[in-house]
């Protein structure tokens, strides 16, 4: 990344993944948001790519996509904040990314003062970084600029993104909590973003409100115990589907793998238990990065260091003008 944006000439980078699908009308409305100079970068929309007949893990993806569009707009509308701009595409000023410090923390961000962090996190950092530097971050919410992108089809290879993923966002939120002080000035972002961080699983948590609902009315001879309960069951499946509905509108056959997804909600606590429990695993999971991994970030270290200085060098400066 860092060697391509030596030859970025434009006032704008897109950053896109090559499974991903433009339409036509993306780069006009993507850029739109920049008309306020105070915008550092922006998000969008993103979903899976329809195909006939979809799998379980298929459509687990698809509705992982959904919830993080619901997550990213409603925080980013409240209170501006957002927990990461999604790095299969993101578009950003060039100024804040060829700023010459941004190379180098870029390429020297550790977790911990220990775990290099330039092989996973990316995204993570990016979006610390534009809005430590007091940059608004969007999310361009508009159909016109909503991408399609793929998912893995293997189980075993997509509950090893899921893997990564959360603990990318152990480590990020963490990060962002002890380093920055903007998501203090957000009270919304702060908690359905950073404090989520540290909630029990769903497993837990539901199951702790259930036992103590049965036990509060157990002893009321009034109270018809299972006609509460279900209304109970009926809530959470209601809160675990509720930012699914958008998703749902548009393909309703797609409410047949809603109990799959409760289910999976559940199992995921597994999953981001280990994620803890292994926050120094940096590994992309699904791909086999093998010795270029693990010498990546003395590469980049070694390559900032011969890296001819940048026409614009401060962040702060782009900002004055």
């Amino acid at each position: 990344m860092l060697r391509a944006l030596e030859s970025v000439r434009t006032t704008m980078t897109v950053f896109v993944d090559d499974d991903v699908l433009l339409p036509i009308t993306f780069l006009g409305h993507i850029l739109a948001p920049f008309e306020d100079p105070l915008v550092g970068a922006a998000g969008c929309f993103a979903t899976v790519s329809r195909i006939r007949n979809p799998s379980l893990v298929h459509m687990l993806g698809a509705f992982r996509l959904q919830r993080r569009n619901f997550d990213t707009s409603s925080t980013a509308h409240i209170d501006g904040g957002i927990s990461t701009i999604s790095g299969r595409t993101f578009t950003v000023r060039s100024s804040i990314v060829k700023c010459r410090h941004f190379a180098k923390e870029f390429a020297n961000e550790l977790f911990l003062n220990r775990y290099p962090l330039v092989t996973a996190d990316d995204d993570k950092f990016l979006t610390r970084w534009v809005c430590a530097h007091d940059w608004k971050v969007v999310v361009q919410s508009s159909k016109y600029a909503e991408i399609e992108t793929t998912f893995e089809e293997c189980p075993r290879k997509f509950s090893m993104q899921c893997l990564r993923w959360a603990r990318t966002r152990l480590r990020g939120n963490i990060s962002t909590l002890a380093l920055e002080s903007y998501p203090w000035r957000q009270p919304w972002s702060l908690y359905a973003i950073y404090f989520r961080t540290f909630t029990p699983p769903a497993a837990v948590m539901d199951g702790t409100l259930a036992y103590l609902l049965y036990k509060a009315i157990q002893s009321n001879a009034s109270v018809e115990t299972t006609t509460i309960m279900m209304v109970f069951a009926l809530w959470v499946v209601f809160s675990k589907t509720i930012k699914l509905l958008p998703h749902l509108y548009r393909y309703p056959l797609d409410v047949r793998f809603i109990p799959g997804q409760v289910l999976f909600a559940y199992l995921h606590g597994i999953v981001e238990i280990y994620a803890a429990v292994t926050f120094n695993k940096t590994g992309w999971g699904t791909r086999n990065l093998g010795t270029h991994a693990e010498n990546l970030h003395d590469n980049c270290v070694r390559w900032i260091t011969k890296v001819s200085k940048p026409r614009v060098t401060d962040v702060s400066e782009e900002k004055e003008k």
